[in-house]
């Protein structure tokens, strides 16, 4: 009897610990992640590409002005998207898209290809105090880029607390699957237009046109 009373105190302790994602702040001196500002206003910043080249950061501020437009699409939510093209040069931060901008959240991130693996890490930030608010990382194909922006997607509406159907977020998402090689041309050739000073759009500047029409 008293083996059999101490398996069962094991066992609740147990489960006790494997519940604590669940409980959160019930556990003394578990960190809870930090509320998200009622006003949600985000402002997409380009990715940056560890160790890119010129290319590469063109196509992850395409990336990146992709996930904006269809966070823009969203309708019968609180979120609103700051138009990062209204911001000053080199404003693009936490406390310069605030004062630009009006925006409350800052969402970026980093890519890294590792052999055939592209590692995503996005955070989000309060712009009032450039509080870490939300990090995620998580791993795709890096031949894959239709399924890399469905799961930025899916990402950043998990950490802006969005709910959204999968319905409606299929329908944000292109409809025609294109191969890879066309996404990733079309997200570079945008991201030239956008990619010098963030997403100031330098057409009056013959090398970004050049560059997008390559």
């Amino acid at each position: 009897r008293l083996a059999a009373a101490a398996a069962v105190a094991a066992a609740a302790i147990a489960g006790v610990w494997l519940a604590a994602p669940v409980l959160g702040p019930l556990i003394p001196g578990r960190r809870s992640e930090p509320p998200i500002p009622e006003n949600k206003n985000v402002a997409v910043l380009p990715f940056e590409v560890s160790g890119g080249t010129p290319q590469d950061q063109a196509w992850a501020a395409g990336l990146s002005a992709s996930l904006s437009a269809m966070l823009t699409q969203l309708t019968g939510t609180a979120l609103q998207v700051a138009p990062l093209g209204d911001a000053q040069p080199g404003a693009l931060d936490a406390s310069g898209t605030r004062s630009d901008l009006g925006a409350t959240l800052v969402l970026r991130g980093t890519l890294e290809r590792v052999d055939q693996t592209l590692r995503v890490a996005a955070e989000l930030l309060d712009t009032s105090t450039s509080q870490q608010l939300r990090t995620r990382r998580f791993d795709v194909p890096a031949a894959d880029p239709n399924l890399l922006q469905d799961r930025l997607l899916q990402t950043a509406l998990q950490m802006l607390e969005v709910n959204v159907s999968p319905s409606d977020r299929n329908a944000l998402l292109p409809r025609d699957v294109h191969p890879a090689a066309v996404v990733n041309l079309y997200l570079q050739g945008r991201g030239h237009l956008q990619y010098e000073g963030g997403y100031l759009q330098y057409y009056d500047q013959p090398q970004h046109i050049d560059g997008a029409i390559a």
